[in-house]
């Protein structure tokens, strides 16, 4: 018989302060496992431990009472989270050998523990039941970021700032300062969208890799073998190719980067890197239909990108995406390098804030023009799926925004299938 759980949140903002509650209702049991006809309280707050925010335990209470106790939470506007209890957190103690070249050991267990600490900056140990949150919740937190990008220009700032706190009762999270987190005007809609974006797209990539480590059966295994990644120094001529690409003189950028360069790794996911395969060959392309193109992307999210792909979120809010819900590249490492630095905020007091730039193998093929299509109408239409692109322009592989007449600073390409891609090198760059 299954014990009765309930994890709820409220998340509220009122003239004095942010409230953000916790309450779990929990069905105590026998020690046979079977209910004792009592539950018991918890109340704090999300992800605290310590101080008068902490959880406190409260009764036990006759289990007849459980729904009664229930329905004057809803009233109080406490949204159900979790309908039970942890079984899996992940932050495990995994272990795996050391990698044979220390650089790349030193590397991944960089790139890891930057990744860890971003995630739990966000989503409390206590929430970190991947495996158990309902995809509805996650569905529910995008349909509501999509809504309040598509309404911001009708929304007041409370009607804004109510719709993030649902977000925030359906994906629980610890917040210290609710008053940091929602908008002051109706100026910050854009940023506030762009973060909680990031956010949930944060919690998908972990849940991926959650998913990926219940299949690891091998524990005698580096870590790179365990999630099908090769990582190695970059071979000279691989080096003169970057260097080449950082120059950027044949695709007419004018920056050169090469004085950022630091170091870099050549890196195959052999799932992504299959998966691309697979689609140049359906698609009767060859090799001379891949292009070599920078992407950029916060230090914190390199360990997740490198071992997933590039996901596609499609009903994630974009702000700011000219050109639609797709994987965003570009010829130029100017262009990427001011998506790949990191604040920092995730620094240990011994270990300093690396940035790193991606290149990627980008299955380009037949390109459609954007630019000319502004030219000659004066508007521009942009897919957010590959059906949509194809409606555009038959046949066409990408989207490829050319810089022309002043409009672009920078050509960016962007594709509309995850299977369009695969990792070639990190580079780390002052």
């Amino acid at each position: 018989m299954k014990l009765k759980y309930a994890d709820m949140h409220h998340v509220v903002i009122n003239v004095k302060k942010g409230i953000n509650e916790q309450v779990r209702l929990i069905e105590n049991a026998k020690e046979d496992g079977t209910s004792d006809g009592s539950f018991s309280i918890i109340r704090g707050r999300e992800g605290v431990k310590a101080g008068p925010d902490k959880p406190r335990q409260f009764g036990p209470y006759p289990i007849a009472d459980w729904d009664k106790e229930f329905e004057r939470l809803q009233s109080r506007g406490f949204m159900l989270s979790f309908d039970q209890p942890v079984e899996q957190v992940l932050v495990s103690n995994t272990k795996y050998k050391n990698m044979k070249n220390e650089i790349v050991d030193e590397l991944t267990k960089y790139l890891v523990n930057i990744s860890k600490q971003a995630y739990e900056d966000l989503y409390s140990v206590e929430t970190q039941r991947l495996t158990q949150i309902p995809k509805e919740n996650i569905d529910n937190a995008r349909s509501i970021l999509l809504d309040l990008e598509k309404n911001k220009d009708h929304y007041s700032v409370k009607e804004f700032n109510d719709g993030l706190c649902i977000i925030y009762m359906i994906l629980p999270r610890r917040i210290d300062n609710l008053w940091k987190l929602i908008a002051r005007t109706s100026k910050d809609f854009d940023a506030v969208i762009l973060r909680e974006t990031n956010a949930i797209n944060l919690l998908e990539d972990e849940l991926q890799k959650a998913l990926l480590k219940k299949a690891i059966t091998d524990k005698k295994s580096t870590i790179c073998d365990a999630y099908g990644l090769e990582i190695r120094p970059v071979k000279k001529e691989e080096r003169e190719e970057i260097m080449d690409h950082l120059h950027g003189v044949d695709c007419g950028d004018p920056y050169d980067n090469r004085s950022r360069y630091k170091q870099a790794w050549f890196v195959r996911n052999h799932r992504t890197y299959k998966a691309m395969q697979q689609f140049v060959k359906e698609e009767g392309l060859s090799e001379n239909d891949i292009s070599l193109l920078f992407h950029g992307s916060g230090t914190e999210n390199i360990w997740s990108i490198l071992i997933n792909g590039l996901i596609l979120h499609p009903n994630a809010a974009y702000c700011g995406s000219m050109f639609g819900q797709g994987t965003y590249f570009a010829p130029s490492s100017e262009k990427s390098l001011g998506y790949s630095s990191s604040s920092g905020r995730w620094r240990s007091a011994n270990t300093a804030m690396r940035n790193f730039l991606m290149m990627y193998d980008v299955v380009t093929g037949t390109p459609y023009d954007v630019m000319a299509d502004w030219d000659k109408s004066g508007s521009r239409k942009t897919p957010n799926s590959p059906e949509e692109l194809d409606a555009l322009h038959k046949g066409a592989h990408c989207l490829w925004a050319y810089g022309r007449q002043g409009r672009l600073r920078h050509e960016e390409v962007v594709v509309y299938r995850e299977c369009q891609s695969s990792i070639r090198y990190l580079i780390e760059t002052t």
